[in-house]
């Protein structure tokens, strides 16, 4: 975890309850990155099933059950998941009456930009990221030009959703549509 050369990858969230993929357990490194993806990207307030709950970017909360639902699990393997997440300092997590409030420590290093007091989205701090986007919109309209050439309606929707990348070859053929 401490070996970033690598780089990092944007997952959307949507992507967890994708019904093209086959509903199974979670492997932990999945669950992980569940709850890095469910943890909140801006300060917000919740509700459930009580008071409001203020929760801070990089907290969540959500009870075992919920956990142990969603990833397909026994509730008492997602006790033990968190407990070790804890001794392994990735979360901090403090029981509550009707859940867990989890706090993903160091937050920002799994996401890919921080809020600004401006905006309430993610807002690259990263000049790259901000070339990068700029080139995706370039891109959209050019996709949005063949669309309609072809009648093809999903070249730009595809390519939405996968605006993060840099390197547009790096994209199977099938989603690229041949467009070179």
């Amino acid at each position: 975890m401490t070996n970033t050369s690598r780089g990092y990858v944007a997952i959307p969230r949507e992507l967890f309850d994708d019904p093209r993929f086959k509903a199974e357990p979670y492997t932990e490194r999945l669950a992980f990155m569940w709850l890095v993806a469910e943890a909140s990207w801006r300060d917000r307030q919740v509700r459930n099933l009580g008071p409001s709950i203020d929760l801070k970017r990089g907290e969540l909360m959500c009870s075992n059950r919920y956990m142990a639902k969603a990833w397909r699990w026994s509730e008492a393997r997602v006790r033990r998941f968190i407990a070790r997440l804890q001794i392994d300092a990735l979360i901090d997590a403090r029981p509550t009456q009707i859940a867990t409030h989890i706090t993903i420590r160091n937050y920002d290093q799994f996401s890919l930009a921080r809020r600004t007091a401006e905006t309430e989205t993610d807002a690259p701090t990263d000049p790259s990221v901000t070339q990068i986007k700029n080139n995706n919109h370039s891109t959209n309209q050019e996709f949005s030009r063949r669309e309609q050439a072809t009648g093809n309606k999903s070249l730009s929707s595809a390519w939405k959703t996968l605006k993060s990348w840099e390197d547009k070859d790096v994209y199977p053929e099938a989603i690229y549509g041949g467009l070179r």
